[in-house]
């Protein structure tokens, strides 16, 4: 980290009651101080307490009546003194203000950059770091209590516990290295404990499995046949009119989507191009691409008219993704039902499919599915505990590749020599390491701070 003291503007930009320019760096207490004039001539601003005022340009004239703040190293997000401009909210204000910062000798910081500097400084490991990301970012409620219990440290206490039993282990281990006439460690104690260790570790990366979409946010797909009433569902679940609805076939002809939070969870509704043949290019191309997105989806609503029944085409989508992640939706039940109805009950029946009859047109049942949606999608485990640690994709990669050491030690913990024992338990706890931050490497630090906004 180089000794650059870095400046930002910290606020989203647009109209608003409050913009907000962080200075970091060794030098920010001084280039604040240059721009500032207090309102009672103070020559030095009291640490962690409000200061009005103003903020003067390099030609002398006001350019905003401002409360700053100054908080000293090492007492700071940062670590590094770091000086607040709170001015008004408008755009031209604020980047006014910025401009005057840089004139001064701050340079615009990356994106990250402060969170960077606090990790890089002790404040934090990495894994609140990505905890405050994931604050930013979060989708619902629940997303941001599950962060919030990361950023409050018990994802990284977890870590350093699993950490603490694998070190015990290596220190006796080592210990019948260097005094194998004098120490026979206990190997079926150290299974157990290994083994103990291996089930901790794959309760995080379950929890990872399970709810990442409440992070993440969730992708449902509509698909059916053209004018089974996908745009009609859509509406009916938004609460809007969202889709062109029309007695036209094939009036989707591209994708539309939505995003509703359902039960706490960032839901992303995507409403596809009817499956029907066509020689439309157009439609073609439109089908094409809602094929795709069933593929990518997390769950599936497989629509079809009961007046109609089910069509072998979209019966077919019944064998390209996993019947858990398909809830069949049997539309316009208001209307009555076809001949062949019963057979498409024994169809989702056989499949494994749950099946839920609903009118699009008259709301019947909209309630009972937008309740069954987050179900389907969190499996048998819809509420989880807003203590429930949940790791992040490139956390969770470490955990699996620490469990893989783990599980060689158990399959050769009585054939190998004690000193390769003691080495692949050191690879575990490098990866463990890796999770908070202990051993990385500079693409990583990359990869996490780059995903932050400029300014945090």
């Amino acid at each position: 980290m180089n000794n650059d003291t870095i400046c930002a503007i910290s606020t989203p930009l647009g109209q608003g009651g409050i913009g907000i320019i962080r200075i970091s760096g060794k030098h920010a207490y001084k280039i604040g101080t240059s721009l500032f004039k207090s309102s009672k001539n103070k020559s030095h601003l009291k640490p962690y307490t409000l200061h009005h005022g103003y903020i003067i340009s390099s030609q002398g004239t006001i350019l905003d009546e401002v409360l700053v703040s100054f908080m000293p190293a090492p007492k700071s997000y940062t670590g590094e003194d770091v000086f607040e401009i709170n001015c008004h909210g408008g755009p031209v204000v604020v980047k006014t203000i910025l401009k005057e910062v840089i004139s001064k000798g701050a340079r615009l910081a990356e994106p990250g950059e402060f969170t960077l500097r606090a990790f890089l400084n002790g404040k934090i490991d990495l894994t609140k770091a990505e905890a405050i990301l994931e604050i930013i970012e979060a989708k619902s409620e629940r997303s941001l209590e599950l962060a919030s219990t990361k950023l409050s440290g018990h994802l990284k206490e977890k870590i350093e516990t699993i950490k603490k039993r694998l070190t015990d282990i290596m220190a006796n281990v080592v210990a019948e290295i260097d005094f194998d006439e004098d120490i026979e460690i206990d190997i079926n104690k150290i299974a157990n404990t290994i083994n103990e260790l291996i089930e901790d570790i794959n309760k995080l990366i379950e929890n990872h499995e399970k709810y990442s979409v409440i992070m993440q946010g969730a992708t449902v797909v509509l698909c059916g046949e053209v004018n089974a009433g996908k745009s009609s569902l859509l509406n009916a679940i938004l609460g809007k009119e969202r889709a062109i609805v029309t007695d036209i076939p094939g009036t989707t002809r591209d994708f539309i989507e939505d995003v509703i939070n359902l039960d706490g969870m960032s839901i992303k509704l995507i409403d596809t191009a009817g499956i029907r043949y066509t020689e439309d290019q157009i439609e073609i191309i439109g089908v094409k691409r809602g094929l795709e997105l069933i593929q990518k989806a997390d769950l599936v609503l497989l629509v079809f008219d009961v007046t109609k029944g089910l069509s072998d085409d979209v019966a077919q989508i019944c064998n390209l993704i996993p019947a858990q992640k398909i809830l069949a939706v049997a539309n316009k039940i208001d209307l009555g039902f076809s001949a062949t109805y019963k057979n498409t009950i024994d169809f989702f029946r056989d499949k494994q499919i749950e099946l839920i009859g609903i009118s699009a047109k008259t709301g019947e049942n909209i309630d009972k599915l937008v309740k069954k949606i987050p179900q389907k999608i969190l499996g048998k485990n819809p509420e989880p505990v807003g203590t429930e640690l949940v790791p992040n994709l490139r956390q969770t990669q470490s955990l699996k590749q620490a469990k893989r050491e783990l599980e060689e030690v158990l399959n050769n913990i009585h054939t190998v020599e004690i000193d390769i024992l003691y080495s692949q338990l050191e690879s575990a706890t490098r990866y463990l390491k890796e999770i908070t931050g202990e051993i990385t490497t500079e693409d990583v630090l990359n990869n996490v701070f780059s995903n932050f906004c400029i300014g945090k």
